[in-house]
């Protein structure tokens, strides 16, 4: 936690810093938008080393709406762009989960949708009495083998610049919620499923 949150807390002061320089709009913009994303992840990082300890978190219920606009905020100029699709009853569903914390579960099937979709990424819920269903689409060219192979840890293709962690992660997170991340549809759309339990 310290080797994480020391180098986050120099990235804010430095931010912090050039904003006081009074930078032209548009440049303090950018480094308004460094110091929330810090901040963010600052939140993240305290929320998954609840888990790890086996903490309560402070906040413990959160909404599919919010869920889904917080992983949205990186995405906003995405492209293929990604298109929500929640009608209100969706999109107020009260989930048993954190918001920072179902967001790292949802975030890498966001981010995998976009790397891959043809030309468009369509975020989607289905809601049950017990349960919500966060569906996340592209119409790239669909998979090919075990859909399980995805969750490996390490597994990445060969145009990938990431470590093969994100989906894995994904996973394992929504699980320590009581959830679990799956391949719901190989292609025509492809999709994965984040499903956790409601409040």
């Amino acid at each position: 936690a310290h080797e994480l949150r020391t180098p986050l807390s120099g990235i804010r002061g430095e931010a912090e810093l050039a904003l006081m320089k009074s930078p032209d709009d548009e440049t303090a913009a950018h480094l308004q938008q460094v110091v929330e994303l810090v901040d963010t992840m600052s939140k993240t990082i305290g929320a998954l080393l609840a888990i790890a300890r086996g903490d309560e978190p402070a906040t413990t219920r959160t909404t599919v709406g919010a869920v889904v606009s917080s992983a949205l905020n990186g995405h906003a100029e995405a492209t293929p762009p990604v298109v929500l699709d929640l009608d209100e009853a969706g999109s107020g569903a009260r989930l048993a989960a954190p918001t920072a914390i179902a967001v790292r579960a949802l975030s890498p099937l966001i981010e995998n949708a976009v790397r891959h979709a043809a030309s468009q990424v369509t975020v989607s819920a289905v809601t049950s009495d017990r349960t919500a269903a966060i569906h996340v689409s592209d119409d790239g060219p669909g998979l090919s083998g075990d859909p399980e192979s995805l969750f490996v840890a390490g597994n990445r293709g060969s145009d990938s610049a990431g470590a093969g962690l994100g989906l894995s992660l994904a996973r394992r997170v929504a699980g320590t919620l009581g959830g679990r991340v799956e391949v719901t549809s190989t292609s025509r759309p492809t999709t994965c499923t984040l499903t956790l339990p409601r409040s």
